[in-house]
């Protein structure tokens, strides 16, 4: 008897790159929330369960089908794991190197749109960062205000990206990649390791007579 090509019977990789694509179409299209699993499931012409099966999750099928980074913890790693020296290099390298291997430049609207079209979508995204982006990063470093050295790298990294890569302003969109991390690392390594601290401010001045 010949399978319908519903279920687990079929090709795994066959009806995988169909969910996967079924996915990218509907998620560049409409916002994260708008999304339904059994609109994807329908698309792809497979079970609901199929796509908990595959992916485990709506969230995750999101990710893996806008080819967003699978394990955030990796790539922190890289940055860390050899020590705060040079931290803000390795940081600002790993950075540029991803978005131009993935291209996630003819995505980043759309995920945008996505995850803030909805309060619960936006609370979800700031969780993952804290979770999976925010928190990891800061165990590596010392001091109470690892959490605000980390923040502040990423908000200085992530202007960086978009002028680079989504707006494309000149010259930073054509610096070659080398000559961009050399540049922003240093700036990224004075939020890391602490030393962005300004002395304190002298105490203003008298009015004139």
């Amino acid at each position: 008897m010949k399978s319908s090509g519903r279920g687990p019977t079929s090709k795994r990789g066959e009806k995988k790159g169909d969910i996967l694509a079924a996915a990218r179409a509907m998620f560049t299209t409409r916002p994260y929330a708008d999304v339904t699993v059994r609109e994807i499931a329908a698309k792809a012409d497979v079970d609901p369960a199929m796509i908990n099966y595959y992916f485990g999750s709506k969230a995750a099928l999101f990710r893996q089908s806008l080819s967003l980074p699978r394990d955030p913890q990796a790539l922190i790693d890289l940055v860390f794991s050899p020590g705060i020296h040079d931290a803000g290099r390795r940081m600002a390298k790993v950075v540029i190197s991803l978005w131009a291997q993935v291209e996630l430049t003819d995505r980043v609207h759309v995920i945008t749109a996505s995850l803030l079209s909805t309060d619960a979508a936006l609370t979800m995204f700031r969780g993952w960062i804290g979770r999976n982006l925010v928190n990891p990063a800061a165990a590596y470093l010392d001091g109470p205000d690892a959490k605000l050295r980390v923040t502040l790298a990423g908000s200085h990294i992530i202007g960086i990206i978009g002028m680079r890569f989504i707006t494309k302003i000149e010259p930073i969109a054509s610096m070659s990649e080398d000559d961009l991390v050399n540049i922003v690392g240093p700036v990224l390594q004075r939020y890391l390791d602490g030393t962005y601290k300004l002395p304190p401010m002298p105490p203003p001045l008298p009015p004139p007579h």
